[in-house]
């Protein structure tokens, strides 16, 4: 395939009779100009950025000096394809540890600097879940629906309630992460979902502000639509509870510590989360 850069322009033309020519009662053309349409330019590039399904020349700038480009065809730029590596290498897959028996895979985070420098943000914390709490109470449905994905997630291991013991002996960093109600009217059976915010800072500084992102992995569209073309049949697959099914290493365990009680007459309790 091939792809071409053009230049439209639109060719405007007034046709005048001045006054010579209307006594005469001839007409001539007159005043002829040319005016750039920037948003057809516009439209016509856009259209030809799909029309090329990803076959435009990389480099741009030539060399990969920018450090933007997607050298090779790769769906990702340099500095993402080194923050990629980062993240495998914190990835490893172990026929059993001390976390449980069975084959799993253990995960520490690519941090950008020693999350040590994170203060413990309990407090603020605790103000997001009381007011979570409050609105649950409102709601008995979402209270209960919300409290059994919690209930759910320490059935399955997921998450494990810290003892106060547990709380004490700890001498690593801490980090709480709040949790908030998604409504959800779609379903019936989950009115409410527990969603995770861990964009929330404490004292200027979130949890994400530390951890590098790396490339936007999934499939793109194009490439998608195009394997379609190529068959006669497609399969769909997802996994159960993906992000809850690979173990953070101890680090990462208290640095997503969350806050639950089940009734405003508990005390608020600590949960690490394991994945």
């Amino acid at each position: 395939m091939r792809t071409a850069a053009a230049k439209y322009e639109e060719i405007v033309k007034c046709i005048g009779c001045c006054k010579e020519t209307r006594e005469s009662g001839l007409r001539q053309e007159s005043d002829s100009r040319v005016r750039s349409s920037m948003a057809t330019n516009k439209e016509v590039l856009e259209w030809w950025k799909w029309e090329s399904i990803g076959a435009a020349c990389e480099p741009k700038c030539g060399g990969y000096r920018c450090g933007a480009c997607q050298p090779g065809g790769k769906e990702m730029t340099l500095a993402e394809e080194k923050e990629l590596e980062r993240i495998k290498e914190g990835l490893s897959y172990v026929a059993s540890d001390h976390h449980i028996d069975a084959p799993h895979w253990d995960a520490s985070y690519p941090w950008t600097e020693d999350p040590a420098s994170l203060q413990i943000n309990r407090e603020a914390v605790m103000a997001t879940f009381l007011r979570t709490e409050k609105r649950l109470l409102k709601q008995p449905e979402w209270r209960t629906a919300y409290g059994e994905q919690v209930h759910e997630m320490v059935r399955r291991g997921a998450a494990v309630r810290l003892t106060p013991e547990e709380i004490q002996e700890w001498k690593g960093s801490v980090w709480y992460v709040s949790h908030l109600v998604a409504p959800n009217p779609h379903s019936v059976t989950t009115p409410v979902r527990l969603v995770w915010n861990s964009s929330q800072a404490f004292k200027g500084v979130s949890m994400n502000d530390l951890l590098l992102k790396g490339p936007d992995v999934l499939n793109p569209i194009r490439a998608v639509l195009l394997r379609f073309w190529t068959g006669e049949h497609a399969a769909l697959g997802d996994i159960t509870k993906m992000y809850n099914s690979v173990w953070l290493k101890d680090r990462e365990r208290h640095l997503h510590r969350f806050l639950w009680r089940d009734n405003p007459e508990e005390d608020i309790g600590s949960t690490p989360s394991r994945g």
